[in-house]
């Protein structure tokens, strides 16, 4: 089996629009209800019809991807789907983010 460079191209385009839908979501859930409005947050959820938890997700992983993470990610030449930045952010042991700086995102940017 061989895959078309079209089919490629296409699939990571929309695998990119995911990434900037989900951090946009999480963008918002920041806006409107910030980290410590939880009755606002779990209301705001309920009426957009997301669960709480994926929602804390994407505002986690937003809050972590900075405008320069973001910026890095726009210009650079190394795929990155929103896993990798979820996986990236995500809570180590202690709460603290896994790839404190996006040290490993950072690298294989530079390479």
């Amino acid at each position: 089996m061989t895959c078309a460079d079209g089919d490629v191209h296409e699939v990571r385009r929309l695998m990119d629009e995911g990434r900037e839908n989900r951090l946009a979501l999480g963008d918002k859930l920041l806006a409107v209800a910030g980290l410590n409005n939880d009755s606002v947050f779990e209301e705001f959820c309920g009426l957009i019809g997301l669960a709480p938890a994926t929602a804390r997700e994407y505002r986690y992983t937003a809050r972590l991807a900075t405008a320069a993470i973001r910026q890095l990610i726009a210009e650079g030449t190394v795929h990155v789907s929103y896993s990798t930045l979820r996986e990236g952010a995500g809570p180590s042991p202690g709460c603290l983010p896994a790839d404190e700086g996006w040290a490993k995102l950072r690298t294989l940017q530079d390479a």
